[in-house]
């Protein structure tokens, strides 16, 4: 026996490896399991990504606020869109928990 051992060969080859990752994640199984246990609307529905909300996306949100009369300060905006994260969910969250003051929100 030599005093230096030879490296073992890898078990996997990178491209060996890389497809036994994706294996769990796009196996039939996966989108079988997904259909069987969730609702047949959702494994129907057409999928859409929707963008960031911008700025002027939170204005036009905002708008309702202005015409009831008690419009939302630049501020108070700003910080709707920087919290949300342009996650449209999220800023529809914030803007309802606002519209129950009856005053200004500043």
């Amino acid at each position: 026996m030599s005093a230096v051992q030879k490296p073992r060969g890898r078990l996997l080859s990178r491209s060996q490896a890389r497809r036994a990752a994706d294996a769990p994640v796009g196996s039939i199984g996966v989108f079988i399991f997904r259909d069987v246990l969730g609702s047949s609307f959702l494994s129907r529905a057409i999928h859409l990504r929707l963008r960031p909300l911008t700025r002027a996306d939170a204005e036009t949100l905002a708008a309702p606020f202005a015409e009831r009369g008690s419009p939302l300060s630049e501020d108070v905006l700003d910080a709707l869109v920087l919290a949300s994260g342009g996650i449209p969910a999220i800023l529809t969250f914030g803007l309802q928990q606002l519209w129950s003051y009856d005053r200004e929100v500043t």
